[in-house]
């Protein structure tokens, strides 16, 4: 006796491939998640670094480090723009001892804004 041949449903066997390709966007979107945090944190300790370095530049025109006694804001925003940030702002309450700069750093990622700050503060101590 042979068994009759059923009609084959045209859905039949689709949730493999179904299977896969939800699996490959979800590792897609896992990816780019991943790449956008590191890339990320990759921008943000930039800007910590331009910030320290831009608290160091102010206070290089301290007379307490051979300066001439004005604040070298120029120097800050220079070093700042050089290590791909932008000056935001100098609190010389502290002057000629003590500096904190903010600069504002693009950290790639759209959805959240782009842009942050980051602020870092330089001390000399008096001989």
């Amino acid at each position: 006796m042979t068994a009759a041949a059923r009609p084959r449903d045209a859905t039949e066997g689709a949730a493999a491939p179904t299977t896969l390709l939800v699996l490959g966007l979800v590792a897609f979107a896992l990816t780019v998640g991943v790449v956008s945090i590191g890339r990320a944190a990759v921008s943000l300790q930039q800007g910590t670094a331009a910030a320290d370095a831009a608290a160091l530049a102010v206070l290089t025109g301290s007379t307490l480090a051979g300066g001439d006694g004005r604040p070298a804001l120029e120097a800050a925003a220079d070093v700042t723009l050089d290590n791909g940030a932008m000056l935001v702002g100098v609190d010389l309450a502290g002057w000629p001892h003590r500096v904190l700069v903010v600069v504002a750093v693009d950290i790639g990622l759209p959805m959240v804004g782009g842009l942050v700050t980051v602020e870092a503060a330089a001390a000399l101590r008096p001989p």
